[in-house]
């Protein structure tokens, strides 16, 4: 747990976990009103969350337990009272949106990742917005209270918080 005696933090940015889901996926043609286009991923547009259990049938890629973005989705997955056949877990991200990629299953992936990719780099997968507030989560940067503050760990805040403001 965070013990505001211990840690010090200040507020990067906001964060949204989305569904990727293969392209070649049958489910993709009932779920095309809920699609993220390339334009609105990059730009970084709201749109309309995607029911969940249009997916109750369809095999996911979890990252490990632990992960933070791997406990958001095992909420989400039990609220909607979805119990998916899992066909892959992995350590990193980018492992799972290979997998992702070729087909293998359709993974809970962080907004800022997915954003950062170029819009035709990935036309393997289709990307879609969750309503469950679970998926909205706040991004933190956090640093012993007690730890000497130079100047270059000054200068990182700075630029950290400058960077997340702006995004």
């Amino acid at each position: 747990a965070f013990d505001p005696a211990v840690y010090d933090s200040i507020a990067y940015r906001a964060e949204r976990l989305l569904l990727a889901v293969p392209a070649s996926f049958a489910i993709n043609e009932a779920a095309a009103a809920y699609r993220l286009t390339a334009e609105e991923l990059q730009a970084g547009r709201d749109a309309p969350g995607v029911p969940l259990a249009l997916f109750k049938d369809e095999p996911f890629l979890l990252l490990k337990e632990g992960d933070l973005v791997r406990t958001i989705g095992d909420q989400i997955l039990e609220e909607s009272r979805i119990h998916p056949v899992v066909s892959a877990y992995a350590e990193h991200l980018d492992t799972l949106y290979t997998l992702c990629e070729a087909g293998l299953g359709a993974m809970f992936c962080p907004k800022m990742y997915l954003s950062e990719l170029h819009p035709d780099a990935a036309p393997g997968v289709h990307c879609f917005q969750l309503p469950n507030p679970l998926a909205r989560y706040a991004v933190n940067l956090s640093y012993p209270v007690n730890a000497y503050k130079n100047t270059a760990l000054h200068a990182f805040l700075l630029a950290a918080k400058t960077f997340g403001d702006a995004m």
